[in-house]
C-alpha cells in the first residue's frame, strides 16, 4: 500500500478551492457544502459555488448563485468530451480566486468522482494551484458501513494521486449509523476501516458530523431553507411557514441550530476564518 503523504498544515487560509468528493451517495456531501457556504457567509467571505450532481440539492439550498455543471445526457452522445470540459468553469474560477479573494466551492456527486479527478489530472490542477497560491481543501465524508468506507478509501487514493498537495479531511457522518470506533472490532465495517482507511488518512483531520434528525431538517431542506435562515426565523413566523405548531418549530429550529454550531466548531479546525473587518471569525 502506498504511503500517505504528510498532511499539510491546518487550518487553511482563504480563499481556497473547497470540495466534497466521494463515490458514495447520501453520506452528507451537500450538507457539508451548505454548512461551509453559511459559515463563509457569516464571515463575509465571498465564494462562487459549483455543483456536479444529477440531484441539484446545493442549488436548491443556495439558489441561483450555484453553477450547475451537470451535462445533458443527450448532448453527451454527440459530444462525449463534455464529461471533462464541463468542469472548465471551476478551473477558470480557481485561476481568478487569489486575485479576487473569492473561494471556489465544489459539490461533487457520487457518480462524478472519476470524471472530476480525471479533469484535475488532465489540466495539471495540482501544479496550477501551487502557482496560484490557492490551497485546496477536500472533504471526504463517510458513514459506518462497508460501502461508504470503501468509497471513501477509493476517493482518498484518487485525490492523493491527482492533487497530492491538497488538504484532505475525513468527515464521519453519524446519521443513521453512529460512530465507527464503537462498532464491534470484528464487524465488516470496522475491519475495512482499519485495513483500508486508517493507513491512508494517517494524521489528517477527522471531523465528526452529528446526527441531524431527518424529521426536523427535511421540511427546511425540501423548501431550500438553509441553516442561517432557519436559525433566524421567528418561532411564530416559522411555524406558519412550515405548517407546524410553535412548539414543534422551536424544537426543530433548536436541533438545526445545535447541528450548525457543532459544525462551525469542527470547521474551525480546518478553515481559518477572518471576517471582512479583519477580525478572526
Amino acid at each position: 500500500m502506498a504511503e500517505q503523504a504528510s498532511s499539510p498544515a491546518f487550518p487553511i487560509s482563504l480563499p481556497a478551492l473547497i470540495a466534497t468528493i466521494t463515490g458514495e451517495s447520501a453520506v452528507g456531501k451537500t450538507t457539508i457544502m451548505t454548512v461551509v457556504a453559511d459559515i463563509l457567509t457569516l464571515a463575509k467571505q465571498p465564494f462562487v459555488a459549483f455543483q456536479a450532481d444529477d440531484k441539484p440539492r446545493l442549488q436548491q439550498m443556495l439558489g441561483a448563485r450555484v453553477v450547475d455543471l451537470t451535462v445533458d445526457p443527450d448532448r453527451l452522445i454527440e459530444h462525449p468530451s463534455l464529461l471533462r470540459t464541463a468542469y472548465t468553469p471551476v478551473y477558470t474560477a480557481c485561476s481568478e480566486a487569489t486575485r479576487s479573494g473569492t473561494s471556489v466551492l465544489l459539490d461533487s456527486g457520487a457518480r462524478e468522482l472519476e470524471h472530476i479527478t480525471s479533469f484535475m489530472d488532465d489540466v495539471g490542477l495540482n501544479e496550477d494551484l501551487q502557482h496560484w497560491k490557492l490551497p485546496m481543501l477536500a472533504f471526504v465524508p463517510l458513514q459506518a458501513d462497508p460501502e461508504s468506507i470503501g468509497a471513501a478509501a477509493v476517493a482518498w487514493r484518487r485525490l492523493r494521486d491527482v492533487v497530492p498537495d491538497a488538504h484532505l479531511v475525513l468527515v464521519e457522518n453519524l446519521h443513521d449509523r453512529g460512530r465507527i470506533d464503537r462498532l464491534r472490532p470484528q464487524s465488516p465495517a470496522r475491519k475495512l476501516f482499519e485495513k483500508e482507511l486508517v493507513p491512508l488518512v494517517a494524521d489528517a483531520p477527522r471531523l465528526v458530523m452529528p446526527m441531524l434528525v431527518t424529521d426536523f431538517w427535511q421540511p427546511f431542506e425540501e423548501s431550500g431553507t438553509r441553516f442561517l435562515k432557519v436559525m433566524a426565523l421567528d418561532a411564530e413566523e416559522g411555524a406558519k411557514r412550515f405548517s407546524m405548531s410553535v412548539g414543534d418549530f422551536k424544537i426543530a429550529r433548536g436541533n438545526v441550530t445545535r447541528f450548525f454550531r457543532h459544525m462551525q466548531a469542527e470547521m474551525a479546525k480546518v478553515i481559518a476564518l477572518q471576517s471582512a473587518d479583519g477580525r478572526n471569525g
